[in-house]
């Protein structure tokens, strides 16, 4: 590519042209097919996870941070996801709402596994609480079951989503005690800067009360 563009411009299909040289399409998909909806659209997606027996149900959206008119884009999502017994399931999600089979013996998932895509999830509350275990053996082991980028990345995404009034605070801070030993010192330093956020929104609070109980959870 570098060669055959050093002495002229190149438009962004010329990239996804080469890299699509010798690659079959996955699942169908040219990578100019999969590449076009992020960089030809505005945003990104929101995925939303809900476990029913031995499939995830996800569904896309837009995520909006300060709400707004509805959407229809629609994104072609590498889906990856990472299970309870070490084990990663990767799908191209292409349709609003999709199903994936998921093993009998798996007692949790991580939707965006080391969250190496550029979405936010959002979890059903079985999902979560199930989530929650995963978070809490993971802390201080030199081969955790969610590494740090997935630490990281979850309680981000649930700030997120909390700040867009997708899911209650309470939510948000039901996450905070499940990092009661995490080591990590940017994971804690994420943690802070967002519960001093919460903080800083509560102590305008018309209820005085919600001030002074954050302030004793914390």
């Amino acid at each position: 590519y570098l060669e055959n563009f050093k002495y002229s411009n190149a438009f962004t299909e010329d990239l996804w042209h080469w890299l699509e040289k010798g690659r079959p399409p996955h699942n169908g998909k040219t990578v100019g097919e999969i590449m076009n909806c992020w960089t030809k659209q505005l945003g990104f997606p929101l995925v939303t996870v809900k476990r029913v027996g031995g499939k995830l149900e996800l569904s896309q959206r837009k995520f909006k941070l300060r709400g707004g008119n509805p959407s229809d884009s629609l994104w072609l999502i590498p889906i990856s996801i990472k299970c309870s017994n070490g084990s990663i399931i990767r799908y191209l999600m292409s349709d609003r709402n999709c199903q994936v089979d998921i093993p009998a013996d798996v007692e949790w998932v991580k939707v965006n596994a080391d969250s190496i895509g550029f979405y936010i999830v959002m979890y059903d509350s079985h999902s979560f609480d199930a989530l929650l275990s995963g978070v809490k053996s993971s802390a201080g082991q030199s081969q955790p079951a969610l590494s740090i980028t997935d630490r990281l990345s979850l309680q981000s995404d649930v700030f997120n989503l909390a700040q867009a009034g997708e899911l209650p605070t309470t939510q948000y801070l039901k996450l905070m005690l499940a990092y009661d030993n995490e080591e990590v010192y940017f994971i804690w330093s994420n943690i802070i800067g967002n519960s001093a956020d919460l903080g800083s929104v509560l102590k305008f609070a018309d209820d005085p009360s919600l001030d002074e109980s954050y302030n004793k959870f914390r």
